[in-house]
């Protein structure tokens, strides 16, 4: 019974909150959205700019997903990352937290997870890298990227 009420309050509560994006112009979700799906592509085109070989993007693994995999300019390596993209200018934690710091200790282990299996997979070496994208108010986005997180 607690399941079913708690599904019902779960419905009334997305109703809610669609009937307040509606009054603002844009649902919550949906905001969250665009801004994963231009950080991924701002993601994807720094690193092909920075010579890495692009293999997948959402790729479904027995382990989980890989937001991008790609291949090493040097193509030694598979480089599993992980893209946390955030705007500036909403609040005090979009402003002061970098979108790195929203990768936790169990995304971690589930991205070496995916990075032994994809390297065992191919018979090649594999690591995780993150990369960080900060869009400002008027559009434009900073990325940075950090290698070998695990």
């Amino acid at each position: 019974m607690a399941g079913i009420a708690g599904r019902a309050g779960l419905g009334l509560l997305s109703r809610a909150m669609r009937w307040i994006g509606s009054l603002v112009g844009r649902t919550p979700a949906r905001g969250r959205d665009e801004v994963w799906l231009a950080g991924e592509d701002a993601a994807a085109e720094f690193l092909k700019k920075a010579g890495y070989r692009l293999l997948a993007r959402n790729a479904q693994t027995p382990r989980g997903e890989a937001d991008i995999v790609a291949e090493s300019p040097d193509g030694k390596e598979l480089v599993v990352i992980e893209v946390k993209a955030r705007r500036t200018g909403l609040n005090e934690r979009s402003d002061t937290m970098p979108p790195e710091a929203g990768v936790t200790r169990e995304k971690l282990r589930r991205l070496r997870g995916i990075a032994f299996h994809l390297g065992r997979a191919n018979s090649r070496e594999a690591r995780v890298d993150v990369i960080g994208v900060l869009f400002d108010p008027g559009g434009g986005a900073r990325v940075r990227h950090t290698q070998r997180v695990a």
